[in-house]
C-alpha cells in the first residue's frame, strides 16, 4: 500500500496513510475553493495523491472540458462496482448571506459547514475513507473491484463527460453504476442507483370484467384495471411508501390510457 505526500496552494501538505489524521484531511480538501480552474487542478493533485495513497490506479482525463479523476482497484471479481460524485462547487454567492467562511469548514453541533461539505465534497471524502477501510480490514482482497468517476465539473454540466465514459469504459469495467451526489432523506444517508436523468417506463394493469356486474346497483364502485393502476401509482406519493419520493418530486405521470386494449381485443375476438 503506497504512501502519498504532496504540498499543495496555501501552504497546505497532505500525507494519506492507512494511518493518516482524517479530520485534517477532510477539512484541508474542504478549503481549497474548487471554483476555479485553477483551484480545481489543486483539487485533482490532492485528490489523485490521496487515491493513489490507499492503492488505487489513477487516470486524469481533461480532453473534453472538466477535469476528470478515473479510478480503479482491482478485485477477485473482473467486474468492478462504478461510483459517481464531484469535487467541484457552486461559487458561495452573496458572502453577506454566509455567517461562517464559505472555504474555511466551521463545526456547528454535529454539522461541518462550508461550502462543498453536503455537495459533493463529503460524499466524495466519505466514499474514500469506505474504500480505504475496505482495503484495510479485507486482507484477502476485495470480492469485487472498485471503479471512480470524480468529476471536476458536475456543477458546470459536465461538459465531455459522456465521452470519458466511452473512452474509459474498459478500465472503469463496471457491472453497476452508482451516483454518490444525493442529499439525504431525512437522517438516511441517499445513494443512488443507474443514471443522471430521467428513466421512462411504461406500467399497465389488466383486470377482467366479473359477471354480476350490473349498472353499479351490485358491490358499489367496479375497481377495474384503470382504478387499480391508479391505486398503484398513487403509492408511489406517499412517504411511507417510496421513502422521499413525493418530497423530491421523482415522479412524473405523463397520461392514462384505459380500456381501448381491451375492447379491440374483444372485437377482435
Amino acid at each position: 500500500m503506497g504512501n502519498g505526500e504532496k504540498t499543495i496552494k496555501r501552504g497546505l501538505t497532505m500525507k494519506y496513510t492507512l494511518t493518516h489524521d482524517w479530520e485534517k484531511t477532510l477539512t484541508d480538501f474542504l478549503r481549497i475553493p474548487t471554483v476555479t480552474t485553477e483551484d480545481i487542478s489543486i483539487c485533482t493533485d490532492y485528490l489523485v495523491v490521496i487515491l493513489r495513497g490507499i492503492g488505487m490506479e489513477v487516470q486524469i482525463e481533461g480532453s473534453f472540458g472538466s477535469t476528470v479523476i478515473l479510478a480503479r482497484i482491482r478485485g477477485k471479481s473482473e467486474k468492478s462496482i462504478l461510483f459517481y460524485s464531484h469535487y467541484d462547487v457552486k461559487p458561495p454567492g452573496d458572502l453577506s448571506l454566509w455567517s461562517t467562511d464559505p472555504f474555511e469548514p466551521t463545526i456547528i453541533g454535529e454539522r461541518i459547514y462550508c461550502r462543498g461539505s453536503g455537495d459533493a465534497k463529503g460524499q466524495v471524502f466519505a466514499l474514500i475513507e469506505g474504500i480505504r477501510k475496505a482495503v484495510h480490514e479485507r486482507e484477502t482482497g476485495l470480492a469485487m473491484g472498485i471503479s471512480l468517476i470524480l468529476d471536476g465539473g458536475e456543477e458546470s454540466g459536465s461538459i465531455g463527460l459522456d465521452k470519458v465514459c466511452r473512452r474509459y469504459a474498459n478500465f472503469l469495467n463496471c457491472e453497476l453504476a452508482m451516483v454518490y451526489d444525493s442529499h439525504w432523506i431525512d437522517d438516511t444517508p441517499l445513494i443512488g442507483m443507474g443514471c443522471r436523468g430521467q428513466i421512462s417506463f411504461v406500467a399497465s394493469y389488466h383486470a377482467g370484467f366479473c359477471s354480476d356486474l350490473h349498472a353499479g346497483n351490485y358491490g358499489g364502485i367496479y375497481k377495474g384495471a384503470a382504478y387499480e393502476l391508479i391505486n398503484v401509482l398513487s403509492k408511489f406519493f406517499e412517504h411511507d411508501y417510496v421513502k422521499g419520493l413525493s418530497a423530491n418530486g421523482a415522479v412524473s405521470i405523463c397520461g392514462l390510457h384505459s380500456g381501448l386494449r381491451v375492447l379491440r381485443t374483444a372485437q377482435r375476438q
